[in-house]
């Protein structure tokens, strides 16, 4: 310890340690580093520009970087957009066609839910993903589960403003295109606007058209660019349509960096909503083109078709006439040379309680081809012992079709109001061919099992099915034999028969053992 002379002398040693100690114990200045941004593109961003657009050099040069370090991110939200698109369709749908298996009563109706549910869904999942890619596009920070939460948080919102774009830049090209592009240009940048601003609706509309007022031909410009490049590069062969899909994050970042610079240029710009005469004004835009196309068409085809109409008229007013065609300055007119006359045809006296109109004969063979009487015929019907005769079936409402022989189908029904579900077989094979048509017991269930109606007929094989009260189709359990004994011949007086023996059919596991002997006279008009 240290000698003191006195106690002045300690004093101050103890004041000045205890000040060191003191000293010791104070933090030290940290050095003060530059703040980086946690965007990995924070460095790349470029100064202010003082209101301009990038040129084209830079506008490629800074969507390129940001291509590279995005790409991953942004391919897989758009790949997950058309999944989720196909998955949600195809569930839907594939449910439609299993149901309609087991409902065949209501096929048509359960495939046609099926169907139109799943382009519903796949649509919504469709946005979803196209939503989070836009997302991802607008914040460099989003990662795919961010991106894709975020995106079903708007999945309303922007497929309500993709719905208000496609309209009304849809009915503007209608309108000779030129309108339509205009439309494009300054509605393009609405999608960014909902995301990166909370603009829905209208109102997103609105402020992209703001911000392209006064830069509408230099956005244009640079939009064309990349639409042609993406164009050329889809015409590669083999190449070309992958190209094409890893070109499509690039695009998007594109068209990003563009709404940047209008956005820089024009500052902070308030969109109040928009009042309803705004609204009506621009959806009227587009119903315009979508109403105006249809009567162009109208008169152009009306116009074209005048002169047919004129000559049609003339050779049913006067058959036998000739017609000529002759322009007289530039104006086509129409000419009628009447034929030879014909003898005036008698007509015969009416009597008492019978009408006074005179028809001429040759009118009346006309109407009589007209009401030609369709075909008739029955079937005698025994299933598991019991006895029945069914009906020939034609007209629009029956299955009965000959217009194709080769490839008719027949209906016999059991008596019942017009129009009913009632039970019947139904036939389809060449009627033309006598002897046995064998029917294989797979061929309807098949049906059900993924091939497609025009498949099975390009198979041209024949079918037998019977059909229950209310609708329940019964197929051949292992195959059965069509008999034809009599072939159809499409005259008047031409007879088609023929029969079905012991044919074993089943559905849901009721079976049912069921002949048929089967005559029609005449032939079918449909």
């Amino acid at each position: 310890m240290s000698q003191f002379k006195s106690r002045e002398e300690y004093e101050q040693w103890k004041a000045e340690r205890m000040q060191g100690l003191v000293g010791s114990f104070q933090p030290k200045p940290v050095e003060q580093k530059p703040h980086r941004s946690q965007s990995p593109s924070a460095d790349r961003q470029p100064p202010l520009r003082g209101g301009r657009l990038r040129s084209l050099g830079e506008l490629f040069g800074d969507t390129w970087d940001l291509f590279k370090a995005r790409f991953l991110t942004l391919l897989c939200l758009y790949l997950l957009s058309i999944v989720f698109m196909a998955v949600a369709t195809g569930v839907f749908a594939g449910a439609g066609y299993f149901l309609s298996s087991i409902l065949p009563a209501a096929k048509n109706a359960v495939i046609g839910a099926g169907i139109f549910i799943g382009v519903l869904a796949g649509s919504i999942a469709m946005f979803w993903g196209i939503a989070a890619f836009t997302f991802a596009a607008v914040d460099e920070t989003l990662g795919v589960r961010d991106a894709l939460n975020n995106g079903w948080r708007r999945v309303r919102s922007y497929m309500w403003v993709s719905f208000l774009f496609t309209f009304i830049v849809g009915g503007g090209f209608l309108l000779f295109f030129v309108p339509g592009l205009i439309f494009l240009v300054w509605f393009l940048f609405s999608q960014f606007v909902l995301v990166a601003e909370d603009e829905k609706g209208m109102a997103a509309i609105l402020k992209s058209k703001e911000y392209v007022r006064g830069n509408w031909f230099g956005v244009f410009i640079r939009l064309l660019l990349l639409w042609l490049i993406s164009g050329v590069l889809g015409f590669i062969p083999v190449v070309g349509p992958i190209l094409s899909l890893l070109l499509v994050p690039f695009m998007m970042i594109f068209v990003k960096l563009i709404y940047d610079d209008l956005r820089e240029s024009k500052g902070k710009i308030a969109i109040h909503p928009p009042s309803v005469g705004a609204t009506v004004k621009w959806i009227g835009a587009g119903v315009l083109g979508y109403v105006a196309l249809p009567a162009i068409l109208f008169v152009m085809m009306g116009a074209s078709l005048t002169v047919p109409l004129l000559m049609l008229k003339g050779m049913m007013d006067n058959p036998g006439s000739q017609f000529t065609i002759k322009a007289k300055e530039g104006i086509p007119s129409l000419r009628m040379k009447p034929g030879p006359q014909r003898p005036q045809e008698g007509t015969r006296v009416v009597g008492p309680g019978e009408s006074g109109l005179q028809v001429p004969s040759g009118a009346s063979s006309l109407q009589q081809e007209a009401k030609k009487p369709d075909a008739t015929g029955e079937a005698k019907i025994i299933r598991d012992g019991v006895k029945e005769t069914f009906i020939l079936q034609t007209g629009f409402f029956s299955d009965t079709r000959l217009a194709n022989p080769r490839r008719a189908s027949v209906q016999f029904q059991i008596p019942a109001e017009k129009h009913s579900n009632a039970r019947r077989i139904e036939m389809v094979l060449d009627v033309t061919k006598a002897g046995e048509h064998p029917v294989d017991g797979n061929y309807m269930r098949d049906t059900f099992m993924g091939k497609s109606r025009e498949e099975l007929e390009q198979e041209n094989k024949p079918r037998f099915q019977y059909v229950a009260d209310g609708g329940q189709i019964f197929f051949p359990k292992d195959g059965c034999t069509i008999i034809v004994t009599s072939p159809y011949t499409g005259t008047s007086d031409g007879v088609f028969g023929g029969e079905v023996k012991d044919c074993v059919v089943t559905s849901a596991g009721i079976t049912h053992t069921l002949s048929a002997e089967f005559k029609m006279v005449g032939n079918s008009s449909r």
